[in-house]
């Protein structure tokens, strides 16, 4: 879903007195790649974010930055169409494209890229500082943010051990999520999975004749409670 053709970023004035409220409405008039906004993030040094179909936009309250795809420049956006923006816990940005998930590195003004092959669909960090990208046909990857290091987690119909499917949606809420244990559970179009990171195994969950047994293959959303 997109935003509407003019984005507007707000600034609340907290005023003890009069509770200002000023409003600055920020186009393609103003240095904007595109009136249509895919996503907006705030990133933790307080730069605003906006993804577009047209490139990557920083704005810093003043004026916007756009960063777009370069075939010639392996430093350089992967690709114009930014779908997600992600934050992680050190106030860095990921940046989801059509087939790869951009780092952007401050400091250098340049952007990593961890190639997914196909669509970035959710992205998701946990407490032990690993990033979990789901895609919409190459299954889940993991990136540690502390050395960069990936691993694919592709379905292989000969290992009952490994991820139940590659495929994922857009759609979906929210399939991933981490339990007490430490534990990653993933909801894909066909099963649900666990993952044990000591084993490095994956178990799977279908529909059954069993009423215990999860309803759908197709998952929208994982939620761990509290207990």
């Amino acid at each position: 879903m997109k935003y509407k053709s003019i984005f507007i970023i707000t600034y609340i004035i907290l005023n003890k007195l009069a509770a200002k409220i000023n409003f600055e409405e920020v186009s393609v008039i103003d240095g904007l790649s595109d009136n249509y906004c895919n996503v907006v993030k705030k990133d933790g040094y307080g730069f605003f974010w906006i993804g577009t179909d047209e490139g990557l936009n920083r704005y810093d309250g003043y004026g916007t930055n756009i960063y777009r795809s370069n075939p010639y420049d392996s430093t350089a956006l992967s690709g114009n169409r930014i779908h997600d923006i992600f934050k992680d816990s050190y106030g860095e940005i990921w940046v989801a494209t059509d087939k790869s998930i951009d780092k952007y590195i401050y400091g250098k003004d340049i952007f990593h890229r961890f190639p997914t092959n196909s669509r970035p669909t959710f992205i998701a960090e946990d407490k032990q500082g690993t990033l979990w990208v789901c895609t919409t046909k190459d299954g889940l990857f993991e990136i540690n943010l502390e050395t960069g290091k990936t691993k694919n987690h592709r379905f292989n119909p000969l290992d009952p051990l490994s991820i139940s499917s590659n495929l994922f949606s857009h759609n979906q809420k929210n399939p991933i999520a981490f339990d007490l244990e430490g534990n990653v559970w993933i909801g894909t179009m066909n099963g649900l999975n666990v993952y044990n990171r000591k084993t490095k195994t994956f178990r799977r969950f279908f529909p059954g004749p069993d009423i215990n047994s999860i309803s759908s293959e197709e998952i929208n959303t994982v939620h761990v409670d509290s207990e």
